[in-house]
């Protein structure tokens, strides 16, 4: 979708978990006017990338649901403290999570995707990273972002 295209709907639309679009909300509601292209740009720039990363996520997910694991072209490295580092300023002191007490998983990015989710706005990237910490508290519950 070219630049231009973007309507806060379509954006809302783009974002793929329910805490992302809650601070699109509120952004939209919250920031003055004079403000807002600059607000808007950032949030449309931030789906554009998730909607160009889209086929190779959903081609990663069907490569892991029908052979175990994830496609050999996807090199990860372990994100999992820089995410828990991120999603700590929102989770004040819901349970241990953000400090490292009781994780039992990792996280592991592509290089390139986690270099796209550090250039994300700092409050996108934590409602991002909250809603990754979440998933892996309930895998299930959060399985299809795209759904």
């Amino acid at each position: 979708m070219a630049h231009e295209d973007w309507t806060v709907d379509r954006l809302h639309v783009a974002l793929p978990h329910s805490a992302s679009r809650q601070q699109l909300l509120q952004d939209v509601n919250l920031t003055p006017i004079e403000d807002l292209p600059a607000v808007l740009d950032g949030w449309a720039a931030a789906a554009e990338q998730l909607e160009a990363a889209r086929p190779r996520i959903e081609a990663a997910r069907t490569h892991l649901k029908t052979q175990g694991v994830l496609p050999d072209d996807l090199e990860t490295r372990d994100v999992t403290a820089d995410i828990l580092r991120d999603a700590e300023p929102r989770q004040g002191t819901r349970d241990d999570r953000g400090r490292g007490g009781g994780v039992t998983y990792r996280l592991n990015f592509p290089a390139d995707v986690f270099d796209t989710y550090k250039q994300l706005p700092e409050l996108s990237r934590r409602d991002l990273a909250l809603a990754l910490v979440d998933a892996q508290q309930d895998p299930l519950a959060y399985s299809e972002p795209y759904g």
